[in-house]
């Protein structure tokens, strides 16, 4: 393996096994526009002061969600439906729990420092 200093070549995520299988039609195309409307957005809300800008940098946050992500051919998993069911009751639970301890510790810490 070799150290290098130097950044990947425009490829903007990992490519790896299971964005083969999912059928992504355009490479590291949509990714590069991910990146490039979410930048280009927020470099227009922080530093650009036009209002008409402004819009421009809301319609560039969302054009990647507006052309959505490919879909699979075939919605199959390999897991149970019991297990997947269990899966996500379990990140409900887990971010409700976070959330609501997120909230209380923020709550307690403003109230003892203000």
């Amino acid at each position: 393996m070799r150290f290098s200093l130097r950044p990947p070549l425009w490829d903007c995520r990992p490519m790896c096994q299971a964005l083969k299988l999912q059928g992504w039609p355009t490479g590291s195309f949509g990714g590069c526009l991910r990146f490039f409307c979410t930048g280009t957005a927020l470099w227009l809300f922080a530093f650009v002061p036009n209002f008409f800008m402004k819009l421009l940098g809301i319609l560039l946050l969302g054009l990647p969600h507006l052309i959505g992500a490919p879909q699979p051919h075939l919605h199959s998993s390999v897991a149970p439906a019991e297990l997947a069911h269990a899966f996500i009751y379990a990140c409900i639970y887990a971010n409700a729990v976070f959330w609501l301890l997120l909230g209380g510790l923020l709550g307690f810490f403003h109230q003892k420092l203000a």
